[in-house]
């Protein structure tokens, strides 16, 4: 997606999340990009080696060893609130960790499903994504998760 300044996340908080119907696994060690601003920051989040994480160009926040859900619709969203960062999967906590990396205020190019580069795709379809500069939020799970699209199954 174009570059935009709402992606200049700073200190503060922010939501990624989408809809993702996975049909094959990821390419070890490679992974997949769910979203990926290193193109003005360093900040990608996406699945490798069995694990969901979220990356700021130095510490890596991941998730405790999870199967890839394939083959059925699973929301998928990464978080930040204050200093820590949270990792979802259908409403629930699988991961959580310290992040108070500063993103900085200049605008970067937002890429959905794919690396900076155009590699590190996955397999399968997304729908729904969202990029928030605030923490949609709180707890250790999901009390609304979005709908998913009327059109998708």
């Amino acid at each position: 997606t174009p570059s935009s300044s709402v992606w200049a996340f700073g200190t503060g908080a922010f939501t990624l999340e989408c809809w993702g119907f996975l049909t094959s696994a990821p390419d070890v060690p490679n992974g997949w990009n769910f979203f990926d601003f290193r193109t003005g920051t360093s900040l990608t989040v996406g699945w490798q080696n069995d694990q969901m994480y979220i990356y700021d160009g130095t510490n890596t926040v991941t998730s405790s060893s999870v199967t890839p859900y394939l083959n059925k619709w699973t929301h998928w969203a990464w978080m930040r609130s204050g200093t820590t960062a949270y990792l979802f999967a259908n409403g629930v906590v699988i991961g959580s960790g310290s992040m108070a990396t500063n993103f900085g205020t200049s605008a970067s190019v937002c890429t959905i499903n794919a690396r900076y580069s155009g590699t590190q795709t996955a397999g399968g379809y997304f729908s729904n994504a969202r990029v928030s500069n605030v923490a949609r939020y709180s707890g250790t799970s999901l009390t609304s998760i979005p709908k998913l699209a009327a059109n998708q199954v």
